[in-house]
């Protein structure tokens, strides 16, 4: 019995040090995009992490959120929400509401994009929030590559080359 613990306590040391030999990242991230909110009460840091593969998870007293994981876990994490945005940004392209939209490019860091669009039905659009949604998902993206938000959205006429609207997420201060 005193081997078996000895050896369980050997084998969880040596998990240790492989683990803390590991690189991590650290990033902190605004509660709501954990879906923890203050009136929230059953948010589960522990349930977090298991679920999304993280090392830790701290609400802070501003109630942001900072989390540890494995640079492998941070960059398996960039690459999923870049194929889930890829997805959806083609959706958008000739979609019943944004029929218009002929083609969405972006930066690797999504930092810019560049939405290519049939002038008339893009100007006659009763609504168009195209570049807030890219805005906000650039803004997120950039938020779990740790960097500070700043996006740009270029919307061109798809036979021109013109620009016809070209905005930055958050706004410039005035």
């Amino acid at each position: 019995m005193k081997r078996i613990v000895a050896l369980a306590t050997a084998l969880i040391l040596c998990l240790s040090l492989v683990a803390c030999g590991e690189e991590t990242v650290e990033i902190t991230i605004p509660a709501s995009l954990a879906g923890y909110t203050e009136s929230n009460d059953s948010f589960d840091p522990t349930a977090y992490v298991v679920e999304n593969g993280f090392i830790s998870a701290v609400i802070n007293e501003d109630t942001s959120i900072t989390i540890t994981m494995t640079r492998a876990r941070h960059k398996e994490l960039l690459a999923e929400m870049t194929a889930e945005y890829d997805e959806a940004f083609q959706e958008m392209i000739g979609a019943e509401s944004t029929p218009y939209i002929t083609d969405i490019t972006h930066s690797d860091d999504f930092r810019s994009f560049v939405v290519t669009v049939e002038r008339a039905g893009y100007e006659n659009a009763y609504i168009e929030l195209t570049p807030f949604l890219l805005g906000l998902s650039g803004a997120v993206y950039q938020t779990f590559a740790g960097t500070q938000p700043y996006v740009t959205i270029s919307i061109a006429d798809n036979q021109t080359g013109e620009e016809l609207l070209s905005q930055v997420y958050p706004a410039p201060e005035t």
